[in-house]
């Protein structure tokens, strides 16, 4: 008898020790949202930004601000980095070619 009042006392501390880890884990799985601007383009340019991550597609209007997950604002900056970039070596390479082969 007095095994069985253990058995199930353990059982509902168990039970309840679950049920905090779970409501736990459910608050820190919930994405929070973060403002990402993003900035307008050309009037010839697309007036959305697409970004797709792990196949969730997300289309930003450009000239506003979204409310949008923080993996997305980092994808957004990342690519907007990486374009800077290009369009530095783009110019870099424009210079070498304006200047004569050299023997």
């Amino acid at each position: 008898m007095a095994t069985n009042n253990k058995t199930e006392n353990n059982t509902e501390n168990n039970t309840e020790n679950n049920t905090e880890n779970n409501t736990e884990n459910n608050v820190e799985t919930k994405p929070k949202y973060v403002d990402l601007y993003v900035e307008k383009g050309f009037a010839n340019d697309d007036p959305n930004e697409f970004i797709s991550i792990n196949g969730k597609n997300y289309v930003l209007p450009k000239g506003k601000t979204s409310k949008v997950p923080p993996c997305v604002k980092a994808e957004y900056e990342r690519s907007r980095r990486a374009r800077e970039k290009q369009e530095e070596n783009a110019d870099k390479l424009l210079e070498k070619a304006k200047k004569p082969i050299e023997n």
